[in-house]
């Protein structure tokens, strides 16, 4: 009886955890318009790309976020069902919790391989008028 509880236990424990998704796709799988990189707005960052899909269907792949005490990566996953349209993605890194990673710069891309690569940051906060 004390092994079916401790099985029944763990089984509830590990039914309500999920990990995240691995990367599984390399970023130079795809031909980009505009290749991932930070944009910094004033206090604001965000992560964005453009994926070049014209006259193909491309399978949209949303990216995922993982940390570490160091770095924040960004990865693509597995495909969803619908196409990329080629259409600019932008994505607030406040949404993921990672900006003070951006304000540190050490957000990167993340491959299958373990590849790492430094994401860019543009700054496009414009000077006040005057």
């Amino acid at each position: 009886m004390k092994r079916w509880l401790k099985v029944l236990v763990a089984s509830l424990g590990l039914a309500g955890c999920h990990s995240l998704p691995r990367p599984a796709v390399p970023l130079r799988y795809f031909d980009y318009i505009e290749p991932p990189h930070i944009v910094r707005r004033g206090a604001e960052y965000f992560l964005r790309y453009q994926i070049d899909a014209r006259g193909r269907m491309v399978n949209f792949h949303p990216p995922h976020v993982r940390t570490t005490p160091a770095k924040a990566h960004y990865y693509f996953g597995v495909p969803v069902s619908a196409n990329d349209p080629g259409d600019v993605h932008e994505r607030s890194l406040a949404r993921d919790g990672i900006t003070d990673y951006a304000r540190r710069d050490a957000v990167y891309w993340l491959d299958p391989n373990g590849t790492e690569t430094h994401l860019e940051i543009v700054d496009e906060t414009r000077p006040a008028n005057r």
